[in-house]
C-alpha cells in the first residue's frame, strides 16, 4: 500500500538479484487504507507479465504493453496462463465463482456455490481449479484450446 492506495506494482529483474524500479499495474487506483485480504494473480510467459486483480468491486486483467480492462465484478481473484500464455481468470461473487477464459467475450459461471478459487497450470497446458463450497473442496480441469 502506498499512501493509502491499494494498487499493485511489479519490479523486473534479469538476473534474480537486481531489480528495477517497481511500476504500477493498471491505470486506475483504489483508495483503501486497509487490506481487504484479497490478492490477485501474476504470471510470466516469455518475459511478458500478465496480472489479474481486484480494484474495489471490479476485477481487472492487464498484460505488458496493454491497458488494464475490466473482466468482471467480484473479489478473491486468481489467474493462471495456458501453455500459449493466454490468461484464465477466476473470482468469487455472492453467487459462486465466475471465470473468464481466453477468447471469450463474457464471464461464465464455474461453480455455484463456491469461493476462494486457486488455479494451477498443468504440464499439458490445461488449468486445474480448486475452490471451497462451504462444506467441501471441489476441483475441475479446464481445457482451453
Amino acid at each position: 500500500m502506498v499512501e493509502g492506495y491499494r494498487d499493485l506494482y511489479a519490479a523486473r529483474s534479469s538476473d534474480g538479484l537486481h531489480f528495477g524500479k517497481a511500476q504500477k499495474l493498471g491505470a486506475g487506483t483504489w483508495k483503501l487504507n486497509a487490506c481487504p485480504m484479497d490478492g490477485g494473480g501474476q504470471a510470466v510467459n516469455d518475459g511478458k507479465l500478465t496480472s489479474a486483480w481486484r480494484r474495489d468491486s471490479d476485477v481487472f486483467l492487464s498484460a505488458d504493453g496493454e491497458p488494464d480492462r475490466k473482466v468482471g465484478t467480484g473479489r478473491v481473484v486468481a489467474q493462471a496462463l495456458t501453455r500459449q500464455g493466454r490468461p484464465v481468470v477466476e473470482w468469487t461473487t455472492d453467487g459462486g465463482i465466475q471465470a473468464r477464459l481466453p477468447r471469450t467475450a463474457a464471464a461464465i459461471e464455474l461453480a455455484k456455490p463456491g469461493g476462494f478459487v486457486n488455479l494451477l497450470t498443468l504440464p499439458n497446458g490445461s488449468v486445474f481449479a480448486a475452490w471451497e463450497t462451504g462444506t467441501a473442496i471441489e476441483t475441475k480441469v479446464i481445457t482451453v484450446r
